[in-house]
């Protein structure tokens, strides 16, 4: 177990196995939830992951696949972004 200090504005720093093992990057979003008697951080996912897993889950055809890709790559603007505005709400 390492310990992880917290600055005076909240903000913590994970260690760099864990980053890098769970793939979180500067940017990235974490999910607390309160656990017990601690919180629990976990990765959240992308909307545009989200939608994908979707996709993956309601179809087999590969084409729509790529179509659900082609529509995403066009959205104007980044579906993580209203994804937490719409959270803070």
């Amino acid at each position: 177990m390492k310990l992880i200090k917290v600055t005076t504005k909240g903000q913590v720093t994970l260690p760099h196995d864990l980053r890098s093992k769970l793939n979180i990057t500067e940017g990235s979003y974490l999910e607390a939830t309160e656990f017990h008697n601690g919180i629990l951080l976990k990765p959240a996912a992308s909307g545009s992951d989200t939608i994908r897993e979707h996709c993956k889950k309601y179809t087999t055809d590969e084409d729509a696949l790529e179509k659900s890709r082609s529509i995403l790559s066009k959205v104007p603007f980044r579906l993580s972004e209203q994804v937490r505005k719409t959270r803070e709400e």
